[in-house]
């Protein structure tokens, strides 16, 4: 939660003297801002904790190598035209991790937007909100600090060459305007590719007055790093550490200075935390104090080989009636099952291969829609029915980040969804599904576990989000598999190996091209329905509890 301002008088309300009340947003469950009044006084409501926009911990550290130059390129083609996200640097892809992720909603709400890219726009509305500064000041980034370059100002120079390819895009983005509104005159044409010769004509002369009068006057980091070399230090105290030098290559980590200071204070665990190590064991432990707000919430943290722990995220999980297998009747027609009181809910849904589906009031689900193995187009009926029941036992879902995109020295974890939106699945398989990708080292795309209600068509393998679907790097866009010597293969059979130390089963299509994979522990054969895509299974017996 965010105070606007304590300094604004129009938003603050005093009721009596130890009763004050101040406007403050704060962000849904959907991230989208809501505004309201609270008390201020400690302990007035208790759902109600005062923080600053830096309270919570958790650091991500970016090597980022892209020059000045390589930077200004990548970031101005983006205002013309969208860069793939293979194209970011480090330093891009976690700046657009924090956007789309904090910004996607109120962007997309106000006057159709695109979704947030690195437009001043954007930066500025992330800054403006704590919950966006908040990560963006967590960011740990290095690289090569401005004060530093050589006499030439090779560095800088580099931004030259980018004015008149600048130029030129938007040269052809107003000749493109042009032609759209039917503006086919010469004169008027030559007279707005004019303007543009000028306006790049000014701001290159103001560059180069940047360059020589405010960005060479300031380059001191080379000078002192070389008196440095020169004249160490001497320490005099026993205890006393040396202090360091300014690296001789210019490169630095930058540190929001607030940010680090909180980090110093010492770190209580008053959440639950599930402890993922690279050997494949998961530990949930729980501490004996949580956290009002953290009631509902679980932390993951991977531990690397030198148990050195790094913090995945946090995240809110349901509780729901557990579901079980009830009824599947293929080629059915929509209207095949009905509501039953005016408690349930029918909808028209567009979530994949699913088109139709009843909340029942009892909390079972039946869902309709596109099911392979029986689907024919030729068929009165092609769509079928599968009825999700329900017992008195309850069962926790989390939904999972649409993205992971998080780099720890040599460990990464990136993974993508594709073609699903069964984004909900079982804590402890999301642990698994981390640990596994931080084995592999690789990016993955998973098609997704199950849907927020624990029901999964077309599958019924997904109930309860007890199973995770990831696709094969070796299968090409012709539908075939690329050979077993290539690195597609090797790259299938290292995360195959990754899943197996954390997941319970492993499945594998029939095709051929699987047998030395079905040869494998804990791998079976899933039949033609997993010839397109792995399918782990989890078990609950894979996490060991610790209490505190």
């Amino acid at each position: 939660m965010s105070l606007i301002s304590l300094e604004n008088d129009g938003l603050i309300a005093i009721e009596d003297e130890n009763t004050t009340w101040v406007q403050v947003t704060a962000l849904d469950e959907q991230t989208l801002p809501i505004h309201g009044w609270v008390n201020i006084k400690d302990n007035a409501q208790a759902h109600i904790k005062r923080r600053s926009p830096w309270h919570w911990p958790g650091f991500d550290t970016i090597e980022e190598k892209a020059t000045v130059g390589e930077l200004s390129d990548k970031i101005g083609k983006n205002k013309v035209a969208k860069l793939d996200l293979a194209d970011y640097t480090p330093a891009m892809r976690a700046l657009h991790q924090i956007l789309t992720g904090t910004l996607i909603y109120s962007t997309q709400r106000k006057k159709d937007l695109p979704p947030p890219t690195f437009t001043d726009r954007d930066l500025k509305e992330g800054l403006r909100r704590s919950w966006t500064a908040e990560l963006i000041g967590h960011l740990l980034v290095k690289y090569e600090s401005e004060w530093y370059a050589d006499e030439a100002l090779s560095k800088w120079n580099e931004v030259d060459e980018l004015f008149e390819e600048e130029k030129q895009q938007q040269k052809a983005l107003i000749e493109a305007g042009l032609d759209k509104l039917g503006i086919t005159e010469p004169y008027l044409r030559d007279f707005a590719l004019e303007v543009v010769d000028e306006a790049h004509k000014h701001v290159k002369s103001n560059w180069k007055i940047e360059k020589e009068q405010r960005i060479k006057p300031s380059l001191w980091w080379k000078q002192v790093a070389q008196a440095q070399a020169q004249n160490p230090t001497a320490n005099t105290e026993a205890n006393t550490p040396k202090l360091s030098n300014l690296s001789a290559d210019g490169k630095a980590w930058f540190i929001h200075p607030v940010a680090m200071m909180d980090s110093f204070q010492e770190e209580k665990i008053d959440i639950i935390v599930f402890y993922i190590y690279l050997d494949g064991r998961i530990q949930k432990y729980i501490p004996s104090f949580i956290k009002d707000e953290n009631q509902n919430k679980y932390r993951y943290v991977i531990v690397d080989g030198q148990d050195k722990k790094h913090k995945v995220c946090d995240l809110e999980y349901i509780r729901i009636k557990e579901k079980v297998r009830k009824a599947f009747n293929p080629n059915q027609p929509k209207t095949f099952y009905k509501t039953k009181s005016p408690s349930d809910i029918a909808s028209d849904v567009n979530d994949e291969d699913t088109k139709y589906r009843i909340i029942y009031a009892n909390g079972e689900i039946a869902e309709w829609g596109k099911h392979d193995r029986y689907y024919n187009v030729k068929s009165k009926n092609p769509n079928s029915w599968r009825v999700f029941g329900v017992n008195n036992n309850e069962v926790e879902l989390l939904r999972m980040p649409d993205s992971l995109n998080k780099q720890y020295g040599n460990l990464n974890i990136e993974y993508n969804f594709h073609n699903s939106k069964r984004r909900y699945a079982n804590p402890g398989l999301f642990a698994a599904m981390l640990g596994s990708i931080a084995v592999y080292n690789k990016t993955v795309t998973t098609t997704g576990s199950a849907f927020q209600w624990g029901s999964c068509f077309p599958s019924v393998l997904h109930i309860n989000g007890m199973a995770i679907d990831f696709e094969y790097k070796s299968k090409n866009n012709q539908g075939g598999y690329y050979s077993h010597s290539s690195q597609q293969y090797q790259d299938d059979l290292a995360f195959l190996n990754a899943m197996r130390l954390f997941f319970d089963k492993i499945r594998v299509g029939e095709h051929s091209h699987f047998k030395e994979f079905r040869q494998l522990s804990g791998v079976v054969d899933g039949g033609s329905l997993h010839n397109s895509h792995f399918h782990a299974d989890f078990s609950l017996t894979k996490i060991e509890e610790i209490k505190e």
